[in-house]
């Protein structure tokens, strides 16, 4: 078994970095499966970093910060706290 393991032998296939997820995901997700995805991948991130993320690497021009806030309030993940517990999976 060690041995499987030095030698890569039955190995999953190594995760895409989360940007390369993100701009997948882009091409054809809506607002707020976006926005989930970025609290997922960094629950620190402020409103404005979020919003920052998503305008540079996203044709959705709407992504404003007041529409961010209502999709946060909406899944309760307005403190980071719930935004952590969300992205682990406590949820």
């Amino acid at each position: 078994m060690i041995d499987e393991l030095l030698t890569g032998s039955g190995v999953a296939a190594p995760r895409p970095e989360p940007e390369e997820r993100l701009l997948d995901l882009l091409n054809g997700g809506d607002l707020e499966t976006i926005v989930l995805h970025v609290v997922k991948d960094d629950p620190f991130a402020s409103i404005s970093e979020i919003k920052h993320r998503i305008r540079t690497s996203s044709p959705h021009s709407d992504a404003g910060w007041w529409r961010i806030f209502g999709i946060l309030r909406q899944h309760g993940l307005m403190s980071r706290r719930a935004r952590f517990r969300f992205a682990r999976g406590r949820r």
